[in-house]
């Protein structure tokens, strides 16, 4: 599992490089005095929030995924802001958060028991996931009758982009309990 770390404990990883998961709310970009962007991002967690530093070269390469009010994971070398007497992060690597969910998940676990197991709630799911299909992430319908239970993997046609408005949907669908992300 990919540890996180709360914004307002970076000051404990001054030196060390930390990842962060958060909001980002706001894109500053500035131009060096060789000529360069680069850019500084205010990101936002439940805890706190922090200033990050975005050097050209990865300015560049990820300079799609810097969408205001998107979440991100930041990796990044924690150093001494001067400036505003906290600490700042130096970024290394940019990650929108689905894209660390599909590097991590290793399945979707739909839990079907056998009052649920009807040609209705197949046909359901199938609509429901078809506009995710198309990902890495396969999909396991987890049978569960009275005498047996089996897992049933479905074919890679039906590996979906494990998305939380897809999640979100499946649960309305089945029940909160019954839909899992398994990494």
């Amino acid at each position: 599992k990919m540890h996180m770390t709360p914004i307002v404990a970076l000051n404990r990883e001054v030196g060390r490089n930390a990842r962060v998961a958060a909001m980002l709310t706001s894109v500053r970009t500035l131009v060096t005095k060789s000529g360069r962007k680069m850019a500084i991002l205010r990101l936002e967690d439940h805890t706190s929030s922090c200033e990050v530093t975005l050097f050209n070269r990865l300015y560049q390469q990820v300079i799609d995924l810097l969408i205001v009010d998107e979440p991100l994971v930041i990796v990044g070398k924690v150093e001494k802001d001067d400036f505003n007497g906290g600490v700042r992060l130096v970024s290394e690597k940019i990650m929108t958060l689905m894209s660390v969910r599909e590097q991590h998940v290793k399945r979707l676990l739909l839990k079907l028991p056998e009052e649920k197991s009807t040609s209705q709630t197949v046909n359901q799911l199938s609509l429901l996931m078809k506009p995710f299909c198309g990902g890495q992430c396969p999909v396991v319908i987890g049978y569960q009758g009275e005498l047996s239970s089996v897992d049933i993997r479905l074919g890679n046609e039906w590996c979906v982009r494990p998305e939380m408005a897809l999640v979100k949907q499946l649960q309305q669908a089945l029940g909160k309990g019954a839909v899992v992300l398994e990494y």
